[in-house]
């Protein structure tokens, strides 16, 4: 893969990366950052990087203090050497490190955050406490080995204690009573020997060994002879208490060995961890976000600011390419910011295809692509000898060299350093040659006859960076479908050219070319307009999407208490019911009881009477329909499908939760706890007013395909659901949907409900005589 890395800064980027890296392993990771064209690899970068930033928004950074590149004692203890105690430390430090990572993850897990790439790498990683404890219990947190690492070492030390001990009482009895031949009362100690400083007038007399003299000559230290032979017992002990920490060093180098695979495995772990979150806090730092991704060549870049460009002074653009144009010629005034468009795409692209977040709105998106190419720059090269005409053909030959169907190739001032007339000329043939092959280009000119080309050629567009002639400054802001046009003649008579010197040069410019840039004027206004058009249908579009979900959340409260007072009516219904049955049973059990007592005349036949009338009651039959909607149910039921709004029969029980039920010419699978019992198929009920019209709706033959062109947006998505729910209810296997071109904004609102919907198999665009991209082609599960 060539990409012209340098050339579009994206080295600064790196630079600017590794300064949030936690330690050297995330640094050497950034330094090895490469530019990938593996679309699916790309996307599980991007996806680790942003989930990286949710977190750091949230919990702040993954704990990777005190974390270190400890690769080298590993390998040094593999291959037989002996760790020193800071090797040690070090290891340990990065086993605890390791521990804070997994109690960070718990913590958000805990939380049920959505973490899954950066849970399962931290996952991975291997604990060691054991290992950890193990150089804890010998080395303290000054880097000492502690008396208690052997008993060994706990028994050599005592002796060197009581040793010492011995020597100091001997040492302060010499002081006491050898005080005039020394000239300081002090014990000290040289070449590791306790010594005392005795006068040089007295050294032949003081016994002892002289191990050093003062600088003056004055003072010589001897070691009184009286505890020569403690001494040596000291420094005997001194020596094994060495031999035993070396034995103890070599063990925990044994145990760091064992671990050795798992500390390796580790350390790349972590890398790529600070690698991820380091890429996370960059893009923190420049407000990115994750762009989605294609290998189409389409790019949309929204409310793009270049990332090198201070946040107070970048201004934001919006770049598109690849769908309905491939090459965009930009045309305009020097330091107006062409360049920095080229760069900024260039640029995005291969922090995109690095796993870095851009900064830009968060609906951008940007194409993956084999080769990014860039001539951008003026530089003459000195030591080749070569011209700027000759400096950018060297780089356009290797472009053509190097060039393939899928690359980006971005050009600054093509053809420039030349003839006009042959400069574009050649700008020309070169941006049709790319063109041919498939290639995205931008490229920035000065010459008018491109700006012609790009009128007169397909998929090719104009653009320029606009400019204010009232405070005569660029205002950086990309123009698309506008060329450029020159401000000399506006800018002369703003700072104070003579009149006559400025007519006379209009007059020398071909009239045709004057009704180019006056048409260039008119465009430029009708541009300003349209963008003004869009800014309030955007603050429309915004206001109407919060009365749309006021008006939603009201219908739903309204919704909900209907069904309460609903319910409450039919619980309602029932005590009617019950307590009038009550009252009944109590009359005729009053009835049952005069007859006994022959006190009333009244028959049996009538008691059952007036028993069969109040069960065959509305208010009865109401208790029983109620009640009856939760009993069990069984193939042939006419059953209504609450989530649907419709009545169909069941036809078989699938499995626990779930019937297969007819729904007109339908077949699907519903849960039971969607479902509501209306009657047995058998069942002899006379159809109602409001069946018969269900049934004539779904006779009625349904048109296979929808006109939504001038439609509102809202309206629009309103028909297409009925539209959708009629084709499903005709049997259609395809239907079309006719959005039309516009502003795009109804077609990615048509294809985002149809993504939405289960019913929808599959959908794609018109093709030769179907409409084309105006048109979405429908088929069905």
């Amino acid at each position: 893969m060539y990409t012209s890395n340098k050339i579009l800064e994206f080295d600064k980027i790196i630079d600017r990366l590794i300064t949030y890296a936690s330690c050297s392993l995330g640094k050497e990771a950034i330094s090895e950052i490469k530019i990938l064209n593996d679309i699916d690899v790309i996307r599980i970068l991007l996806n680790e990087t942003d989930e990286a930033l949710r977190l750091i928004y949230r919990y702040g950074e993954l704990p990777l203090g005190g974390i270190t590149d400890i690769r080298p004692f590993v390998k040094r203890a593999k291959i037989g050497g002996v760790l020193a105690i800071s090797d040690l430390i070090q290891i340990t430090d990065f086993i605890y490190g390791v521990y804070q990572m997994k109690v960070y993850i718990e913590k958000v897990e805990s939380e049920k955050i959505k973490c899954e790439c950066i849970s399962s790498n931290v996952k991975k990683l291997a604990s060691l406490n054991s290992l950890r404890k193990s150089i804890d219990s010998c080395i303290d947190i000054h880097g000492n080995i502690v008396d208690d690492a052997t008993v060994k070492l706990k028994d050599i030390r005592n002796q060197i204690k009581v040793m010492e001990a011995r020597i100091k009482d001997k040492m302060n009895h010499i002081l006491n009573t050898k005080r005039d031949s020394l000239t300081d009362s002090i014990i000290t100690i040289r070449n590791d020997r306790f010594v005392v400083p005795v006068k040089v007038e007295y050294k032949n007399i003081f016994e002892g060994i002289i191990h050093d003299t003062s600088q003056s000559g004055n003072t010589v230290y001897i070691e009184p002879k009286s505890v020569v032979d403690m001494n040596n017992k000291v420094n005997t002990l001194i020596h094994d208490e060495l031999a035993e920490i070396e034995k103890i060093l070599r063990h925990l180098t044994e145990q760091v060995v064992i671990d050795s695979n798992e500390l390796l495995e580790n350390s790349e772990i972590i890398k790529k961890l600070d690698l991820i979150f380091a890429k996370a806090k960059y893009g923190h730092s420049i407000d990115a976000v994750k762009p989605h991704i294609n290998d189409k060549g389409v790019i949309k870049i929204l409310k793009g600011r270049h990332p090198l460009i201070s946040k107070d002074d970048v201004i934001a653009n919006d770049i598109y390419l690849g769908e309905d144009f491939t090459t965009i010629v930009i045309t305009g005034p020097n330091t107006g910011g062409k360049t920095v468009t080229l760069k900024t795409v260039g640029l995005f692209t291969l922090m995109m295809q690095a796993g870095l977040l851009i900064p830009a709105n968060n609906q951008s998106e940007l194409a993956v692509f084999d080769n990014i190419f860039a001539d951008i720059g003026d530089e003459q090269s000195i030591e080749q000898s070569l011209s700027t005409f000759s400096s950018h053909m060297k780089n356009i030959i290797n472009i053509v060299d190097n060039i393939s169907l899928n690359s980006l190739v971005l050009f600054d001032e093509l053809g420039a350093g030349t003839d006009p007339k042959e400069g574009a000329a050649l700008a020309t043939s070169i941006l049709d040659y790319f063109h041919e092959r498939g290639s995205r280009i931008i490229a920035t000119t000065h010459y008018s006859e491109l700006k012609t080309y790009a009128y007169n050629s397909q998929k090719v567009i104009n653009a320029s960076v606009e400019f204010d002639i009232e405070t005569l400054k660029p205002t950086y802001k990309l123009l698309i479908g506008i060329p450029g046009r020159s401000n000399a003649l506006d800018i002369s008579r703003r700072l104070g050219l003579n009149v006559k010197i400025i007519n006379n040069a209009k007059d020398r410019i071909e009239t045709e070319k004057t009704d180019v840039a006056n048409l260039i004027i008119q465009l430029e206004n009708h541009g300003l307009y349209l963008d003004n058009l869009i800014t309030e249908n955007e603050e429309l579009k915004v206001k109407l999407t919060k009365e749309k979900l006021d008006y939603e959340k009201l219908s739903e409260d309204i919704t909900i208490k209907k069904e309460k007072l609903l319910n409450q009516a039919k619980l309602d219904a029932v005590d009617i019911v019950k307590n009038a049955k009550k009252e009944v049973e109590s009359v005729i059990n009053e009835i049952k009881e005069l007859k006994k007592t022959k006190l009333a005349d009244f028959k049996d036949h009538e008691i059952i009477d007036i028993k069969s009338k109040l069960n065959t009651s509305k208010y009865y039959q109401e208790e029983k329909i109620e009640s009856s909607n939760y009993k069990d149910l069984k193939p042939g039921d006419i059953v209504k499908v609450l989530t649907l709004n419709r009545t169909g029969e069941l036809i078989e029980k699938v499995n626990d939760t779930e019937w297969l039920v007819q729904i007109g010419i339908l077949t699907s699978r519903v849960n039971e706890k969607s479902l509501m019992y209306v009657k047995n198929k058998n069942y002899n009920d006379k159809p109602t007013k409001k069946t018969q019209t269900i049934v004539s709706v779904k006779n009625k033959r349904t048109l296979m395909e929808l006109d939504l062109r001038g439609e509102r947006y809202e309206e629009a998505l309103i028909k297409l659901d009925k539209f959708i729910d009629s084709a499903m209810l005709s049997n259609y296997h395809q239907v079309s949907i006719i959005h039309g071109h516009g502003t795009g904004a109804l077609r990615k609102g048509v294809q985002s409900y149809l993504q939405k919907c289960s019913y929808v198999k599959g959908f794609r665009f018109g093709g030769e005589g179907e409409g084309g991209v105006g048109v979405t082609v429908v088929t069905f599960n």
